[in-house]
């Protein structure tokens, strides 16, 4: 995904347990940084994407139950 704006990103539609969706997300050349809005648990408690120009990011969100809920790791900085 580039980044054309920020990202809001707090369900998945109708999720099953043990789901998992991963996104490598990259901030646009000249136009970021934009940032990234959620409500999961993410670990570290870090949901800050990187800010340079084609930065890449990896964002992976699993759903685990309806107790729990959606756990979240950002994995920043690829180059």
């Amino acid at each position: 995904i580039y980044l054309g704006g920020s990202i809001t990103f707090n369900a998945f539609n109708n999720p099953q347990s043990g789901q998992t969706v991963t996104f490598a997300v990259a901030q646009p050349n000249g136009t970021g940084p934009y940032t990234l809005t959620s409500s999961m648990k993410f670990a570290g408690g870090n949901k800050t994407l990187s800010t340079a120009a084609n930065a890449v990011d990896l964002l992976t969100v699993t759903y685990v139950n309806s107790s729990i809920g959606y756990l979240a790791s950002l994995v920043t900085g690829f180059a």
